[in-house]
């Protein structure tokens, strides 16, 4: 099947719902020139979860005729009943808030280019009551805050061990 480039196709894309291989959808309901589109991939896996609940084809069969495992079948089932229609859109991909800071840590560095506005990431690290003061948590490793290292020992007080020689491997091992 060639995909189309009009602007349900864009929307599809665009809303993260294009269905990457609609060539697999085999089932009747999605034939050419048909109310259904299997570029749609809520609509596709909605269908597909009907299919087997409602008209009660086997799990394998319907999951089959709409290009996906039994697997992706019991997934979508899942979510359908769970959050609803909208559960069948792909959540975003990657991180789902910042993980590398503390909000505490951004409140402060804030707080100090406020006071200095000359500051650079550099001084922010090293100065007292910045990101790497043993008094306040650690910011961890972020590009630009040099000297700033997560299990560094510094959040807890801790000093660090110096590099000594390498540990032998274990008897055995």
């Amino acid at each position: 099947m060639t995909r189309r480039d009009d602007g349900k196709t864009r929307a599809l894309a665009t809303s993260r719902t294009l269905n990457p291989r609609p060539e697999k959808v085999t089932d009747p309901a999605f034939a050419p020139g048909s109310f259904f589109d299997p570029a749609d991939l809520v609509q596709v896996k909605y269908e597909m979860v009907r299919r087997s609940e409602i008209d009660g084809a086997p799990v394998a069969t319907a999951a089959a005729a709409f290009g996906f495992s039994r697997q992706s079948l019991y997934t979508a089932k899942s979510v359908l009943a769970e959050q609803g229609l909208a559960g069948l859109i792909p959540a975003r991909p990657g991180p789902k808030s910042g993980h590398k800071l503390t909000e505490e840590v951004v409140d402060l560095l804030e707080e100090m280019l406020a006071a200095d506005a000359t500051l650079r990431p550099a001084g922010l690290a090293a100065a007292p009551g910045g990101a790497g003061d043993g008094d306040r948590p650690a910011a961890g490793p972020v590009r630009g805050l040099p000297g700033v290292r997560a299990g560094s020992g510094a959040e807890d007080g801790c000093a660090e061990r110096p590099p000594g020689p390498p540990v032998p491997a274990a008897a055995g091992a």
